[in-house]
C-alpha cells in the first residue's frame, strides 16, 4: 500500500517541510545584528527594530493569507512569497541605509514570512488529515531547526564576509526553497475541501476562540521571557560564554522536539490537555529557575522551557483548526497567532527593561511565573462551552 493511500501525501509534506526549514531563518537575525550594526553604521537598538519590525509584519502575513489564500492558488501565493521575500533580502543587502533594512528585512520578508508560515501549516494539515497533529507538530519543528541551522551558517558567513553576502545567500535560499515546494505541493490541496471534522473535544465558539488567544498571549509571554535571556540567565549561574552557547543549543533542540510531542500530544489527549501539559511544565521550569543557583540545573530548566514553549506553539494551530474546521482554518488562526505576535514585542523588552532595573532577573522570572499562571488558569477554568 502506498503512503497516497494510507493517508500522506508525501510531495506535499515535503514541500511544507521545506517551506517551514526555510523560512524559519528569520529568526537567525542574532547573529546578523552586529554585522549589521556595523554596515549600517547605527546603533544597537536601531539595528534591533529591524527583528521587531519583522516580527509584527510576520502576524500580519499570518493574518492576510486567508484574504490572499482566497484568490491565489497555493502555488502561486508560495512563489509570490518567495520571490518578494527574495527582493526583501537584496533591499536590505544592497539598499542605502537603515531604512532599506527595515523595508526589506522588517516589512517584507517578515510580511513573507507569515504568509509562508501560514501555508506551511494549512499543507501540512491537509496532507495527511488523519495525523494532522503530527505532521503540523513535524513542521513546526522544522520552523525551529530552519532557525537554529541558518544560526550557525549565516553568523559566520556575516562575521567574516559582512552582512550583504549572509543576506544574499539567505535570498537565493527562500527563492528556490519556494521553488520547490510550490511544485511539490498538490493542486487539489487549494480548494480546501478537505473534509476534516471538527474534533467533539471542542466547541467551535468565540467564547472558546477568545479564551484560547489569551491562554496562548500568556503562555507565550512566560515562555519568551525565559527563552530569549535563557543564555544571560544561564551566565548568571557561571559567567562563561560556554554556558551562555549550551543554554542557546539546549533551548533550541528543547523547541524543536517539544514542537513534535505538541502535535502528537494534541492527536492523542485532546485540547485541554494538549495545552494544560507544556504551561504546567513551563511553569515549573520557572519557578526552579528562581529557586535554583547551579549552572547544570539551569541549563536542564532552560531545556524544559524549550520543550514546554515549542509543544505549546505546536498544539495551537492544531487545536485551532479542529475547532473550527480547514475551511476557516486561516482566518481564525491569523487572529488567534495575534497573541504570539503580541508576546513576541512585549515579553522580552520587558524582561530586559526589569533586569536593567534590578541588575537581576528575579523580577523577570517573577512575571513569567505570574503570566503562566494565568494561562495556566485560564485553562483549569471550566469554559462557557464545552471544549473538552
Amino acid at each position: 500500500m502506498t503512503a497516497r493511500a494510507q493517508g500522506l501525501d508525501i510531495p506535499t509534506f515535503c514541500g511544507a517541510l521545506l517551506l517551514s526549514f526555510a523560512f524559519g531563518s528569520i529568526h537567525a537575525f542574532g547573529v546578523l545584528l552586529q554585522p549589521l550594526q556595523f554596515s549600517l553604521q547605527s546603533d544597537r537598538a536601531s539595528v534591533s527594530l529591524v527583528y521587531s519590525v519583522a516580527i509584527v509584519s510576520l502576524t500580519m502575513g499570518v493574518y492576510a493569507s486567508d484574504y490572499l489564500g482566497s484568490r491565489i492558488s497555493k502555488r502561486m501565493l508560495t512563489l509570490a512569497s518567495g520571490l518578494a521575500g527574495c527582493c526583501g533580502l537584496l533591499l536590505a543587502a544592497y539598499g542605502p541605509g537603515l531604512p532599506s533594512c527595515l523595508l526589506g528585512y522588517g516589512v517584507v520578508f517578515g510580511f513573507c514570512n507569515g504568509l509562508a508560515y501560514s501555508i506551511t501549516l494549512e499543507q501540512a494539515a491537509a496532507c495527511a488529515p488523519a495525523q494532522s497533529g503530527l505532521t503540523v507538530g513535524l513542521a513546526t519543528a522544522a520552523y525551529g531547526t530552519g532557525a537554529a541551522t541558518y544560526s550557525y551558517v549565516l553568523g559566520p558567513m556575516a562575521t567574516q564576509q559582512g552582512s550583504a553576502s549572509a543576506l544574499v545567500l539567505l535570498a537565493a535560499h527562500i527563492l528556490a526553497a519556494c521553488l520547490v515546494a510550490g511544485c511539490l505541493f498538490h493542486p487539489a490541496r487549494d480548494g480546501l475541501a478537505l473534509g476534516s471534522e471538527v474534533d467533539a473535544s471542542v466547541s467551535n465558539s468565540e467564547k472558546t476562540t477568545a479564551r484560547l488567544w489569551l491562554i496562548y498571549f500568556f503562555g507565550a509571554c512566560g515562555g519568551l521571557m525565559a527563552i530569549a535571556h535563557g543564555p544571560s540567565i544561564a551566565s548568571q549561574a557561571a559567567a562563561s560564554m560556554q554556558s551562555t552557547s549550551w543554554a542557546s543549543t539546549l533551548m533550541a533542540l528543547g523547541s524543536i522536539g517539544g514542537s513534535v510531542l505538541g502535535g502528537s500530544w494534541m492527536a492523542r489527549i485532546g485540547a485541554r490537555k494538549a495545552l494544560m501539559m507544556p504551561i504546567c511544565l513551563l511553569l515549573f521550569a520557572l519557578v526552579g529557575l528562581i529557586l535554583s543557583p547551579r549552572l547544570d540545573v539551569v541549563l536542564g530548566l532552560l531545556l524544559l522551557c524549550g520543550i514546554a514553549y515549542g509543544a505549546l506553539i505546536a498544539a495551537v494551530p492544531v487545536i485551532v483548526r479542529n475547532l473550527h474546521g480547514d475551511a476557516a482554518f486561516k482566518a481564525v488562526f491569523g487572529r488567534v497567532f495575534s497573541a504570539w505576535g503580541m508576546a513576541g514585542l512585549l515579553a522580552p523588552a520587558v524582561a530586559g527593561s526589569m533586569y536593567d532595573a534590578t541588575g537581576n532577573y528575579t523580577s523577570a522570572l517573577g512575571s513569567a511565573i505570574a503570566l503562566t499562571g494565568l494561562a495556566c488558569a485560564l485553562t483549569l477554568v471550566k469554559p462557557g462551552v464545552r471544549w473538552h
